[in-house]
Protein backbone atom coordinates (compact mmCIF):
# COMPACT_ATOMS: atom_id res chain seq x y z
CA UNK A 1 0.00 0.00 0.00
CA UNK A 2 1.32 3.35 -1.08
CA UNK A 3 1.73 6.51 0.94
CA UNK A 4 -1.06 8.71 -0.37
CA UNK A 5 -3.39 5.54 0.18
CA UNK A 6 -2.73 5.40 3.58
CA UNK A 7 -3.70 9.01 3.76
CA UNK A 8 -7.01 8.32 1.54
CA UNK A 9 -7.69 5.17 3.80
CA UNK A 10 -7.27 7.07 7.00
CA UNK A 11 -9.32 10.36 5.72
CA UNK A 12 -12.08 8.09 4.33
CA UNK A 13 -12.17 5.96 8.45
CA UNK A 14 -12.42 9.67 9.50
CA UNK A 15 -15.27 10.60 7.57
CA UNK A 16 -16.79 7.27 7.98
CA UNK A 17 -16.84 7.68 12.00
CA UNK A 18 -18.05 11.37 11.64
CA UNK A 19 -21.09 10.43 9.35
CA UNK A 20 -21.85 6.60 11.52
CA UNK A 21 -21.09 8.74 14.52
CA UNK A 22 -23.75 11.33 13.50
CA UNK A 23 -26.50 9.33 11.73
CA UNK A 24 -27.14 7.74 14.77
CA UNK A 25 -27.27 10.74 16.79
CA UNK A 26 -29.65 12.39 14.40
CA UNK A 27 -32.44 9.35 13.82
CA UNK A 28 -35.46 9.91 14.68
CA UNK A 29 -37.37 13.16 15.49
CA UNK A 30 -34.64 16.03 16.46
CA UNK A 31 -34.67 17.52 19.49
CA UNK A 32 -31.91 19.68 20.54
CA UNK A 33 -31.70 19.66 23.90
CA UNK A 34 -28.64 20.34 25.72
CA UNK A 35 -27.84 16.19 25.87
CA UNK A 36 -27.79 16.17 22.19
CA UNK A 37 -25.70 18.71 21.50
CA UNK A 38 -23.52 17.77 23.70
CA UNK A 39 -23.54 14.44 22.08
CA UNK A 40 -23.00 15.95 19.00
CA UNK A 41 -19.84 17.27 20.18
CA UNK A 42 -18.59 14.54 21.68
CA UNK A 43 -18.69 13.08 18.51
CA UNK A 44 -16.73 15.74 16.42
CA UNK A 45 -14.32 15.53 18.32
CA UNK A 46 -13.80 11.52 18.31
CA UNK A 47 -13.33 12.44 14.60
CA UNK A 48 -10.36 14.55 15.34
CA UNK A 49 -12.03 17.92 15.10
CA UNK A 50 -10.11 20.00 17.89
CA UNK A 51 -12.79 20.94 21.21
CA UNK A 52 -12.85 24.62 20.07
CA UNK A 53 -13.62 24.16 16.49
CA UNK A 54 -16.54 21.22 17.72
CA UNK A 55 -18.00 23.89 20.03
CA UNK A 56 -18.37 26.19 17.28
CA UNK A 57 -19.77 24.16 14.83
CA UNK A 58 -22.57 22.98 17.82
CA UNK A 59 -23.41 26.45 18.39
CA UNK A 60 -23.67 27.19 14.67
CA UNK A 61 -25.65 24.22 14.51
CA UNK A 62 -27.92 25.81 17.37
CA UNK A 63 -28.39 28.94 15.97
CA UNK A 64 -29.04 27.60 12.66
CA UNK A 65 -31.86 25.20 13.85
CA UNK A 66 -33.42 28.28 16.17
CA UNK A 67 -34.35 30.10 12.57
CA UNK A 68 -35.82 27.38 11.38
CA UNK A 69 -40.19 27.11 11.35
CA UNK A 70 -39.57 23.18 11.53
CA UNK A 71 -36.96 21.47 13.34
CA UNK A 72 -35.91 18.18 11.78
CA UNK A 73 -32.73 16.00 10.65
CA UNK A 74 -31.99 16.73 7.35
CA UNK A 75 -32.41 20.28 8.31
CA UNK A 76 -29.64 19.59 11.44
CA UNK A 77 -27.69 17.40 8.89
CA UNK A 78 -27.48 20.52 6.14
CA UNK A 79 -26.64 22.86 9.16
CA UNK A 80 -23.74 20.59 10.54
CA UNK A 81 -22.71 19.92 6.71
CA UNK A 82 -22.77 23.63 6.04
CA UNK A 83 -20.66 24.39 9.67
CA UNK A 84 -18.11 21.71 8.63
CA UNK A 85 -17.59 22.47 4.79
CA UNK A 86 -17.47 26.45 5.81
CA UNK A 87 -14.18 25.51 8.19
CA UNK A 88 -12.84 22.48 5.49
CA UNK A 89 -12.43 25.25 2.61
CA UNK A 90 -11.14 27.88 4.61
CA UNK A 91 -7.45 29.02 3.92
CA UNK A 92 -6.42 31.75 5.54
CA UNK A 93 -2.92 30.92 6.17
CA UNK A 94 -0.56 33.04 4.25
CA UNK A 95 2.84 31.48 5.58
CA UNK A 96 5.78 32.87 3.97
CA UNK A 97 8.54 30.31 4.88
CA UNK A 98 12.11 29.75 3.79
CA UNK A 99 13.97 27.17 2.50
CA UNK A 100 14.14 24.26 4.46
CA UNK A 101 11.95 24.52 6.74
CA UNK A 102 10.96 21.84 9.72
CA UNK A 103 7.78 21.56 10.91
CA UNK A 104 6.90 19.59 14.61
CA UNK A 105 3.30 18.83 15.25
CA UNK A 106 3.19 17.65 18.65
CA UNK A 107 -0.26 16.12 20.49
CA UNK A 108 -1.97 13.66 22.09
CA UNK A 109 -3.55 10.58 20.54
CA UNK A 110 -6.36 11.37 18.33
CA UNK A 111 -6.01 14.83 18.48
CA UNK A 112 -5.80 14.78 14.40
CA UNK A 113 -1.97 15.23 14.10
CA UNK A 114 -1.80 12.49 10.94
CA UNK A 115 -4.38 14.52 9.26
CA UNK A 116 -2.95 17.38 10.14
CA UNK A 117 0.75 16.37 8.37
CA UNK A 118 -0.95 15.04 5.28
CA UNK A 119 -3.06 18.24 4.83
CA UNK A 120 0.05 20.18 5.00
CA UNK A 121 2.28 18.05 2.69
CA UNK A 122 -0.94 18.26 0.31
CA UNK A 123 -0.69 22.23 0.11
CA UNK A 124 3.12 22.68 0.55
CA UNK A 125 3.25 20.12 -2.80
CA UNK A 126 0.58 21.66 -4.39
CA UNK A 127 2.52 25.12 -4.19
CA UNK A 128 5.53 23.26 -5.36
CA UNK A 129 7.73 22.64 -2.66
CA UNK A 130 9.39 19.31 -2.62
CA UNK A 131 7.83 17.06 0.93
CA UNK A 132 9.52 15.12 3.18
CA UNK A 133 7.29 13.25 6.17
Amino acid sequence: MGLFEKFKNGLKKTAQQLTGNLEFLLKGSVKLSDATLEQMEERLVACDMGSETAQAIVREVEEGMKREEKADSDLLVRHLREAVLKRLLKTDSNWVLSNPVVVLLAGVNGAGKTTTAGKSASRFSSEGRKVLL
